[in-house]
């Protein structure tokens, strides 16, 4: 079997869990449709599986003017969108390996120009460089043991609108039976008494600003250290170290689940969850915006990510889940067989020294 542009084994994964099925009811077929909408759906996934815009993809044996399939997308709604996820959801729930995970709450602003794009708002959060510009935040809650997105959503305004959201829903499938949370990684973002009493009964490792009044708790005497406080009624362990930010004098963390290498930690799962970001970006194409319709762009979004969780799949089912996403991609696209694709991921993982 020929891979192509290099898409063909994420495609014959997303065969196997009948995702395309699944993706294919997302759209109401029109009152005077000739095609079907599973057809729509396995074309503009295949369009962008391949990492091309939609109307880049060359349609082969389709008949229908590309113009029906952006039609199509746009009669994606709300219903369409919660689809979508749930599909997500449930690919991530049949693939991940550990049931014990760590998981990371965090956003990335995907920007847009012009005035036509429906709910795009202005952005207030995150990177400064960012900060007023029109567009959309993506929140994912990530699984940093089996390096998946377990789902996400796009809030109106702030992204801290979306966690109460995620993290509902994920103890909601902890009390299912069907993971166990043993610890969750935020940035300074959401650090706020409301969330900290919410994360009460789960371990915690949460980044603080340099507010003074906790700057006011820590030994100055010391460049990094450890103090037990009370924080709005919790019992935490405040940890500090000098900062390298020109901005601040100290970083610091609170936690309820003190350990040596808290700061190893925090950073290592903090940079999981930037890598993703920065795959759904520049290997995965999400900026490529193929609609200006608000649930065709967030029906686009669930697409993508969904890609990106069949690529996690192969991984997992290979053994090679230290490799990244953005990696597989890179060579699957350098392999013209189903063969020569595997036969260079465990070139890859030699010449990493695994």
């Amino acid at each position: 079997m020929q891979i192509g542009r290099g898409f063909a084994k994420l495609f014959q994964v997303a065969q196997e869990y009948k995702i395309i099925d699944k993706l294919g009811k997302l759209i109401e077929k029109g009152a005077n449709a000739t095609h079907k909408p599973y057809k729509t759906m396995k074309t503009i996934f295949k369009g962008f599986i391949q990492n091309a815009r939609i109307y880049h993809f060359k349609l082969k044996k389709a008949k229908a003017n590309i113009s029906t399939y952006y039609r199509d997308l746009g009669r994606c709604n709300k219903d369409s969108y919660k689809m979508a996820k749930s599909i997500l959801e449930k690919l991530y729930l049949k693939v991940r390996r550990k049931r014990s995970i760590n998981i990371t709450i965090d956003g990335t602003f995907i920007g847009v120009r012009g005035e036509k794009y429906e709910g795009a708002t202005k952005m207030y959060s995150g990177n400064k460089k960012d900060r007023g510009k029109k567009g959309y935040t993506i929140v994912t809650c990530f699984d940093s043991t089996n390096k998946m997105p377990i789902s996400f959503e796009v809030p109106n305004i702030h992204e801290i609108h979306a966690f109460e959201m995620l993290i509902e829903r994920v103890i909601e499938i902890e009390k299912e039976g069907e993971i166990t949370i043993n610890k969750v990684i935020l940035d300074a973002l959401y650090f706020n008494k409301r969330i900290i009493d919410t994360l009460s009964l789960h371990k915690y490792i949460i980044r603080a600003p340099s507010y003074g009044w906790l700057l006011e708790k820590i030994n100055k005497e010391e460049e990094r250290g450890c103090k037990e406080i009370e924080l709005w009624g919790n019992k935490v362990t405040l940890y500090w170290k000098e900062s390298k930010d020109k901005k601040n004098e100290y970083d610091l963390l609170i936690t309820n689940a003190p350990d040596k290498r808290i700061w190893w930690e925090y950073g290592h799962y903090k940079q999981m969850i930037e890598n993703y970001h920065n795959d759904l970006k520049n290997k995965f194409g999400i900026r490529r915006l193929p609609s200006q319709k608000l649930y065709a762009i967030l029906v686009y979004f669930a697409m993508i990510i969904i890609i990106y969780a069949i690529a996690r799949a192969i991984l997992l089912g290979l053994d090679l889940n230290y490799l990244s996403c953005g990696s597989l991609i890179t060579v699957a696209y350098n392999s013209n067989s189903i063969n020569s694709f595997i036969e260079n991921l465990f070139n890859l993982h030699k010449k990493k020294g695994h």
